[in-house]
Parts: C-alpha cells; sequence; structure tokens
C-alpha cells in the first residue's frame, strides 16, 4: 500500500533497466521512500489485481489503473508505433497470430520472441516489435515483469473492467487529467514540464486547450 502511495503521488514510476548500487532505478525510488523495500521489491509490484499498469508515460512506466482510460487516445495514436512505424499494418499476419497465441495458449514472456527457440514463426525477428507494438494500441497489456522480462497476455486478463470498459474521455478532458496529475506530483511546474512528463509532443494547442 505504501509503495502504491508514492506512485499515485507521483503519478507513475519509470521502469528503467539501468542498475546502479544493485538494484535499479525505479526500485532506488521505492526503497529512498520505504525503509523495508528491497532491490527486487519494486518488481513484485505489477501483478493482475493490483492497483497498477505498465503504459507509455514519460517512459515505459507503472501508472495508477484509474489513468488507464485517460490514455485512450495515445493507445490509438500507438496503432502506428513512434519509432518503428506501422509495424502492425507491416507484419499483419504475424501480429494475428501472436494475438491467437496468447488468447489460446495463455501469456507470452518477451523472451519467447527473441527468435532463439529454433524453426518456426517464433524466428521473425519483428515478433517482439509486434508485440510492442500491440501493447502500445492497446491490444496487448503487459500482465508482470521477472527478471526485467515481459509478460504479454490480453487486456480483459490484466485490465479491470472497471477501467477497461470506462468511457473514453474527450482529448481535451484526458489530457486535463494527465496535466493536473502531473501537477500534483511536481507540486508546481512550468507548462512545458507539464507536457513533458507525459512526452505530450507536437500537442501544444491541445495542451493549452486542456490547461
Amino acid at each position: 500500500r505504501d509503495a502504491h502511495a508514492v506512485i499515485d503521488r507521483f503519478g507513475y514510476l519509470q521502469f528503467d533497466i539501468v542498475s546502479v548500487v544493485g538494484a535499479r532505478s525505479h526500485a532506488i525510488v521505492l526503497m529512498s521512500r520505504l525503509p523495508r523495500a528491497t532491490p527486487a521489491f519494486g518488481e513484485s509490484l505489477l501483478r493482475p489485481g493490483e492497483p497498477l499498469f505498465e503504459y507509455w508515460g514519460h517512459e515505459v512506466s507503472w501508472m495508477p489503473l484509474r489513468l488507464y482510460p485517460a490514455f485512450g487516445w495515445r493507445r490509438r495514436r500507438f496503432r502506428r508505433h513512434p519509432w518503428w512505424g506501422d509495424v502492425i499494418g507491416s507484419h499483419p499476419r504475424l501480429a494475428r497470430e501472436i494475438l491467437r497465441r496468447v488468447r489460446d495458449d495463455g501469456p507470452l514472456k518477451s523472451s519467447d520472441l527473441e527468435g532463439k527457440s529454433g524453426p518456426g514463426w517464433w524466428d521473425h525477428k519483428p515478433a517482439k516489435n509486434v508485440a510492442v507494438a500491440l501493447w502500445s494500441a492497446g491490444e496487448l497489456a503487459v500482465r508482470e515483469r521477472r527478471a526485467f522480462q515481459r509478460t504479454f497476455d490480453l487486456p480483459e486478463r490484466v485490465i479491470p473492467d472497471r477501467w477497461r470498459d470506462a468511457p473514453e474521455p474527450p482529448l481535451r478532458e484526458a489530457l486535463k487529467v494527465l496535466l493536473l496529475h502531473a501537477l500534483e506530483g511536481h507540486g508546481w511546474a512550468t507548462t512545458g514540464t507539464l507536457a513533458r512528463t507525459w512526452r505530450l509532443r507536437l500537442m501544444r494547442a491541445e495542451v493549452d486547450g486542456a490547461l
């Protein structure tokens, strides 16, 4: 509960692969505030049933589930991945197969998409990128992490119906929710800082309207 309160206060906990003095940076954020937290504690937080979800905040972050509806606009925009372009459209059969595999066989670890398990469709080099693109578009969700490895699953098995089926707010209202949440986390901030908190690039007019 204390860890959830810290994340809720900040607005998000940015997940980071960098390990310093025996712990990854997101764990250090918690360890510096929670006396009994350990380096492994951070990764244990993301589990189905916990009030967190993983998505693009400033970077990949764990955020309070109540923010899930406010990112509907980003899930639509990220159907075309901001780094790799239209990955899903470029590999439609692979995307369908990944979704079918998760639906029929259960959660899928990111290591299963590395193409190291021998011949077969898993050898497709873009498989992991397609899975990340499907997650970015909201067609998959991150169920948990272990040893810094994602496990992908269907959103309906990860995100509670209360938030997944909630009406998506209009863009201005969604940005208002995010900007006010960022302001609560910072205490005070410039408009630019609030926008950068959620990587609201090329959205000056929309941000000004929400503010």
